[in-house]
């Protein structure tokens, strides 16, 4: 069923599991792999190995934010892609750069109970907060060898509390 699954999410009414199939090298199977949350029956994939809207690159995770619409980490192509629940492709944002609003190794996401976005960059040694649209908010943290306040080595993941926000990173 997968090559590499390294992702999930679970839509908000409990019908449908997201999980991402970050592929491998040597395939195009770099996709979104969707499944009816009661019976296990798979429903449909999205994405395919590329670099054009709706095209994947060693996919990492998925998030669903307030509206729907799925926010899929698209690792080898530096940017976050947007699909509607039926793999509809909507947006990108975000790609390869030192700038904030770009990325260099983003592993993970997560939504807030305001519906921002979160990214975590495992070589910037940050998490970028966008808005649902994709604008920047804020970038927090930076790499360090040290330890210290914002100060983080390789964060891989970030999970988000429903309802005080509080935010969990793994690094």
């Amino acid at each position: 069923w997968f090559e590499r699954p390294s992702g999930i999410a679970v839509d908000a009414d409990g019908s449908r599991i997201y999980v991402v199939d970050t592929g491998g090298v040597s395939n195009d199977q770099h996709r979104v792999r969707v499944f009816d949350a009661q019976s296990g029956k798979h429903l449909l994939d999205f994405g395919k190995r590329g670099t054009g809207p709706g095209e994947l690159n060693l996919p990492r995770d998925v998030t669903i934010g307030l509206d729907g619409l799925l926010y899929v980490v698209d690792g080898g192509n530096f940017r976050v892609q947007v699909f509607r629940p039926d793999g509809t492709f909507v947006k990108t944002f975000g790609g390869i750069g030192r700038q904030g609003g770009q990325f260099s190794r983003p592993k993970e996401a997560a939504v807030d109970p305001a519906g921002n976005v979160y990214i975590v960059d495992s070589a910037f040694g940050n998490f970028q907060i966008f808005t649902p649209d994709g604008q920047l908010l804020l970038s927090v943290g930076s790499r360090s060898e040290r330890d210290g306040m914002a100060k983080y080595m390789l964060p891989s993941g970030i999970a988000i509390e429903a309802e005080e926000g509080n935010i969990d990173l793994a690094v």
